[in-house]
C-alpha cells in the first residue's frame, strides 16, 4: 500500500518554512537527499521538514510496506539547507543513498537493525542498544557507532568508506572489507575479519581472533 501525504501545516521559521507532513506504521527509512535527518526514538509518529519553500517542493515523502521514504522529485539540483526530523517507536532500518547525514542523538533501543550507505554520506548514532547491528557502506561514507550490542555486529565496506564502532561493545563482530576502507570495533568474545584489498581492521577487547586477508590488509589491536 502506498500513502502519499503532502503538506498539512507550512510556517516561517527564521526565515525558512516548517513542514508538517502526517504519515506514521513505518519502521525503515530510506533517505536520499542531500539533507540532514534528525531521528529520535518515541511513543509517536512525526516528521517535519525544514528549509527553503522551494526546496520542501521538491521532497516527496511517502511510506510503502514499512518504509519511510524521503527522496527528491525527478529533476535536481542542490538545497541549500533542509533539514528532516523523524520520531517514530520503533527503528529497525536506515538506508541512506547520496551525500546526506543522518544522526540519533538520543537513545534508541531496537531488538535489531540494519544501517547502509551508498555514496558519500554519514551515520551516527550516539546511544544503540540492539541484540544486532548490521552496518554496511557502499563508497566514502562513514558510520560510527555507540552504544552496545548484546549478540552480533556485522560490518560490510565496499570501497574507502570507514565504520567506526570502537564505542559500540558487541560480544561477537564479523567484518568483511573489500577495497581500502577501515573498521573500528569493540568485541569481547569472537572476531572473524576478511579483507581483500588494503583495508583495516582495529579492535578493542581480548576477543578469539579468526583473520583473513588477501593484500595489504591487516588487522591488530587498537
Amino acid at each position: 500500500m502506498l500513502i502519499l501525504i503532502f503538506s498539512l501545516t507550512s510556517l516561517q521559521v527564521h526565515g525558512q518554512k516548517e513542514d508538517t507532513r502526517n504519515l506514521k506504521n513505518f519502521e525503515k527509512i530510506s533517505f536520499s537527499i542531500s539533507g540532514d535527518l534528525f531521528i529520535e526514538q518515541g511513543p509517536n509518529y512525526s516528521l517535519k521538514l525544514v528549509g527553503d519553500q522551494k526546496d520542501l517542493e521538491r521532497i516527496i515523502t511517502e511510506v510503502k510496506n514499512d518504509v519511510l521514504i524521503i527522496k527528491t522529485k525527478s529533476y535536481t539540483r542542490s538545497f541549500n539547507d533542509v533539514k528532516v526530523y523523524v520520531t517514530l517507536p520503533a527503528l529497525k532500518g536506515i538506508d541512506l543513498a547520496g551525500s546526506g547525514d543522518v544522526l540519533a542523538g538520543k537513545t534508541v533501543k531496537t531488538e535489531s537493525i540494519y544501517l547502509s550507505i551508498s555514496g558519500s554520506g554519514d551515520i551516527v548514532f550516539k546511544d544503540l542498544h540492539t541484540t544486532k547491528a548490521d552496518a554496511t557502506v557502499t563508497g566514502s561514507g562513514d558510520i560510527k557507532l555507540m552504544g552496545k550490542a548484546t549478540n552480533e555486529l556485522e560490518i560490510t565496506i565496499t570501497g574507502s568508506g570507514d565504520i567506526d564502532a570502537a564505542a559500540f561493545e558487541a560480544n561477537s563482530a564479523a567484518v568483511d572489507i573489500t577495497g581500502s576502507g577501515s573498521a573500528k570495533v569493540w568485541v569481547t568474545d569472537q572476531l572473524e575479519t576478511n579483507i581483500v584489498g588494503s583495508g583495516s581492521v582495529r579492535y578493542k577487547g581480548k576477543p578469539l581472533i579468526n583473520a583473513n586477508s588477501v593484500g595489504s590488509g591487516s588487522t591488530k589491536p587498537l
